[in-house]
């Protein structure tokens, strides 16, 4: 919003809900998955210390580049749970979630790297996820 991204923003407000409820369903109980690992761990300690200098910072510019950060972070666990079992992962909102992002970025107000490193950086991230899913989900019928 602040760097005129307009409409174009509303997918990445929409994904903090989405994501915000999908924590309090899985720290609930009975959802998510139980396999943590130590490098799970890791990945969120690392996240959780990207937040303090992103907090600090004065910068739009390396406040988004380090929300992407901690964001990218977020997505190492999934590859590695995917990795170990590609049928946990919805293909169908891995697609929409494409579909999502690829919409926010063409809607932009205004186009700059401040607005568009977020998007791009999920955009790039699903299809590497759905490209893992589908060559494991292949070579596992084959087996």
């Amino acid at each position: 919003m602040v760097s005129g991204g307009g409409p174009g923003s509303w997918a990445t407000g929409a994904s903090a809900l989405v994501t915000t409820g999908t924590l309090l369903l899985s720290l609930k109980g009975g959802y998510g998955t139980k396999d943590v690992t130590g490098f799970d761990k890791l990945c969120l300690v690392f996240a959780l210390l990207a937040i303090l200098p992103w907090l600090l910072v004065d910068s739009v510019l390396w406040s988004v580049i380090l929300a992407t950060l901690i964001d990218l972070i977020a997505f190492f666990p999934t590859m590695r749970k995917t990795w170990h079992a590609p049928g946990s992962e919805s293909l169908g909102s891995m697609f929409v979630d494409t579909v999502k992002h690829s919409l926010s970025i063409f809607s932009m107000s205004t186009y700059s790297l401040i607005n568009w490193i977020y998007p791009i950086s999920v955009l790039v991230t699903k299809f590497v996820i759905i490209g893992e899913i589908l060559s494991l989900r292949k070579i596992k019928k084959q087996v």
